[in-house]
């Protein structure tokens, strides 16, 4: 969440790339909430997951300025390895077919979660880890 608590200057010119965004609750999920001040914010190949939410939302939006895409909400069967993620092994991404693998857009950030480099075989995977 990007929010002014008035101690702080307001968020300008934020990157949100190439996260991973899950819970397993029930109730409302909101991937990335940016709030006003907040102008000029980039949300890039993030990817949700929340199978017991009534209406997911990868992203909320009330800055200005703020661009967006290839974010991807699913559920986690047709992502990860492990339908039940709990530890971070869990979220690496299922081989093809998977909407997250190689559907990302090109942004600088250089390695995954695990540090493996990006992107793997000419294309940016979407989320926070890149398929081997």
């Amino acid at each position: 969440m990007l929010a002014n608590t008035a101690v702080e200057p307001p968020a300008t010119d934020v990157r949100i790339y190439n996260n991973t965004f899950y819970s397993a609750s029930a109730g409302d999920f909101v991937g990335v909430d940016i709030r006003t001040p907040a102008t000029n914010t980039a949300v890039y190949n993030n990817l949700g997951s929340s199978p017991l939410a009534a209406a997911p939302t990868m992203v909320v939006n009330a800055g200005t300025l703020t661009v967006q895409g290839n974010n991807l909400f699913d559920t986690p069967s047709a992502l990860f390895v492990s339908a039940t993620p709990a530890v971070p092994a869990d979220f690496i991404l299922k081989s093809l077919p998977n909407s997250a693998r190689d559907a990302g857009t090109a942004v600088p950030v250089w390695s995954d979660f695990f540090r493996t480099s990006r992107p793997q075989n000419g294309m940016i995977d979407i989320g926070a880890v890149e398929g081997h």
